[in-house]
Order: structure tokens, then C-alpha cells, then sequence
């Protein structure tokens, strides 16, 4: 249970820092305007790196976190069906299932 929310707590810092990144590549681009030669180009190719990088730490950063929620929510119904015995042998459940189906 504490390595899943050290791990949430990870995700959600990639989240912050993709969200940081794409907000440093938004200035980047309203700043472009201001700028000329060398310093433009510079400014161009960091900004199309930290809006990559950033949208891509969003990305695996929402996604990672909402696997592990759900993990965590499937836990919990898991411990809810155990305590009132609703919980069958996963095995038994697929091997009545393919029986019905070959006949």
C-alpha cells in the first residue's frame, strides 16, 4: 500500500513538472516575437523541446496515476466482496464458462 502511493505521489510530480514545462514553452512562444537571429532560433528549438517533453510527461504522468487509482479501487472491492463472501475461485468461473461454450 505505501509503494502504490509513492508511486501516485511520483505520476502526480511528473504531472507538475510537464504542466511547469509546457507553461515555460507557452512564455517561450509569446517572447518569440521580441527576438532576432540566433537567439530566435535557440528560443524556437527550446520551446518545441520543452512543449514535447512536457506534454509527454503529462501524458504518462495522468495515465500512471489513474492506472494505480484504480488499482487501489479495485483492492477495495475486492476486500468488500471478500468480507461478505461474494468472492468465487477465478479458476472455477472460467472453467464453467468454456464448458458452456464448446457445447
Amino acid at each position: 500500500m505505501e509503494n502504490d502511493s509513492r508511486n501516485k505521489m511520483r505520476y502526480i510530480l511528473y504531472t507538475l513538472a510537464g504542466l511547469y514545462l509546457l507553461y515555460t514553452s507557452y512564455g517561450l512562444f509569446r517572447g518569440l516575437s521580441g527576438v532576432e537571429g540566433t537567439e530566435k532560433m535557440i528560443m524556437l528549438v527550446s520551446m518545441i523541446f520543452f512543449g514535447i517533453f512536457g506534454a509527454g510527461l503529462v501524458v504518462i504522468g495522468v495515465k500512471k496515476s489513474t492506472q494505480i487509482s484504480r488499482g487501489e479501487a479495485g483492492k477495495e472491492e475486492d476486500e468488500i466482496a471478500e468480507e461478505t463472501g461474494e468472492i468465487v475461485d477465478k479458476r472455477e468461473e472460467e472453467k464453467r464458462d468454456s464448458g458452456t461454450d464448446n457445447e
